[in-house]
């Protein structure tokens, strides 16, 4: 497997980049590095290395040629490339991780809670067969590696690795202890107003960043991080969110994260996508906007609130099937919250449930509005979430 190394300079700093048949793997900042006389590299110390990959490759270095060539996405200058052949009988990246636990498999791939042997860290591994493709590399990598600023309200994206001959992504995110919000949905009980208010604040802080580059913690708000493009994220569910911890007296506040950018995209408009009773009436004009994410969003307070989202069950005269049904613009029957939610909570739930994308508020608007309307404390009945 013929693969190439290269050494780059980008603002003074260096950073080492790992290409395995066109497979585009980031390893980390150089920190230091030196050149023998026969115009190998000596010694390099870096973070966020693979030790499988450090020991092969530093091990069988040819010799490095100067080139002012510039990295794919125009990332910096190339001080030194070098190329060799990996050893087949060497250990493989994946190989580098040890699986604590399987959370799930189907048919788009697999996904695992990891431990990486050189540093013990957790992570989540997504590998994936099913994406789809942005120049010679899929979408998501490119959304996670080259776009997405990081957002204390979206999931840390750790590293990526794509492998073009087998057709593999594997993709590494930060583990959430808290499991997802869809063991939140209560069945009988309530939700507390409190819980709510503060899971609704975050995920629309995640969408705002998404779609406008907003960010109200920032020292400008409304400037976007260098780089920014508006992103959709097309699948905004409970199950796609993620609580960094599991609530309890020592974290009574949800700390939930946006994650799961499968469907993300850069187009500003697209077809049908996302699932079905998490997405808008306008899921039949396929039609999906920005604006489907918020109704997303509306949805989730919506089943926290009732403990189902506004997609309601089909009359008896309906002679179609029930994904028909799911589909179905007339399906969308969102209910205001019971009496002990305040007005101001239900009102926020409720733009976001506005059937026409236009009139439905924006998700830089509605952290405005929500910053305004929450109280400082609540009156509902409480309970442990």
């Amino acid at each position: 497997m013929i693969s190439f190394q290269r050494l780059v300079e980008v603002d003074g700093q260096w950073f080492l980049f790992l290409w395995v048949n066109r497979s585009h793997i980031k390893l980390g900042r150089v920190l230091s590095w030196s050149q023998t006389q026969s115009n190998k590299l000596e010694s390099t110390t870096t973070t966020c290395f693979s030790t499988s990959i450090r020991g092969t490759a530093t091990k069988s270095y040819a010799k490095f040629r100067s080139t002012q060539n510039t990295l794919p996405f125009n990332m910096g200058k190339v001080v030194y490339e070098c190329s060799w052949t990996l050893d087949p009988s060497k250990k493989s990246v994946v190989d580098e991780y040890v699986v604590l636990r399987k959370l799930g498999k189907g048919g788009q791939g697999k996904t695992d809670v990891v431990q990486r042997r050189r540093d013990q860290k957790v992570l989540v591994r997504k590998v994936q067969k099913k994406y789809r493709m942005h120049g010679n590399i899929p979408e998501e990598m490119h959304i996670l590696e080259n776009i997405l600023s990081p957002h204390p309200c979206l999931v840390e994206f750790d590293h990526s690795n794509y492998v073009e001959d087998n057709n593999s992504l594997v993709l590494y995110f930060e583990s959430c202890e808290g499991g997802d919000l869809s063991d939140y949905i209560p069945d009988q009980d309530f939700v507390s107003e409190d819980f709510i208010w503060s899971v609704f604040i975050q995920l629309a802080d995640a969408l705002a960043f998404l779609h406008h580059g907003y960010d109200r913690k920032a020292r400008d708000p409304y400037t976007p991080p260098r780089g920014w493009q508006p992103i959709i994220h097309r699948d905004v569910k409970p199950a796609n969110v993620f609580l960094r911890y599991k609530v309890s007296k020592d974290y009574p506040k949800p700390n939930v994260v946006l994650g799961d950018f499968g469907l993300a995209t850069l187009r500003q408009v697209t077809g049908d996508c996302g699932t079905d009773i998490w997405v808008g009436p306008e899921l039949e004009s396929n039609r999906i906007t920005a604006k489907s994410d918020v109704w997303g969003l509306g949805a989730i307070i919506h089943a926290l609130a009732h403990g189902k989202g506004p997609v309601g069950p089909p009359p008896k005269a309906w002679r179609y099937g029930k994904y028909d049904w799911r589909e179905a613009p007339e399906a969308r029957k969102p209910v205001l919250m019971p009496l002990f939610y305040s007005g101001k909570l239900n009102g926020n739930m409720m733009d976001c449930l506005k059937k026409d994308p236009d009139n439905r508020i924006s998700s830089d608007s509605l952290v405005r509005h929500l910053q305004e309307d929450k109280p400082r404390k609540t009156k509902s009945k409480k309970r442990a979430w």
